[in-house]
């Protein structure tokens, strides 16, 4: 399968350790292309693995580091937040 990206339509949207988790890992900014870790097939799902790849990554504590994935929303129940 083809590497898929999708660009972000919104000022930021989080990346999370799990779906619905609070523990923010960092954001992506507007326009920013995101690459998906498991790319889906026809509609996107609500929550989709993405590579943390030119994210602003929130600080982390001493001697901790944050995964190379994540997992951003890509809509709530007022829009899309992220388009192919």
């Amino acid at each position: 399968m083809a590497t898929q990206f999708l660009r972000v339509l919104v000022k930021t949207v989080a990346i999370r350790d799990e779906p619905g988790s609070t523990d923010r890992q960092g954001d992506f900014n507007k326009d920013d292309a995101v690459k998906l870790v498991t790319p889906c097939g026809g509609e996107v799902p609500e929550w989709v693995e993405v590579d943390m790849v030119g994210a602003v990554r929130a600080p982390t504590e001493e001697g901790q580091t944050r995964p190379a994935t994540g997992f951003v929303r890509t809509r709530n129940r007022v829009c899309s937040l992220l388009e192919p």
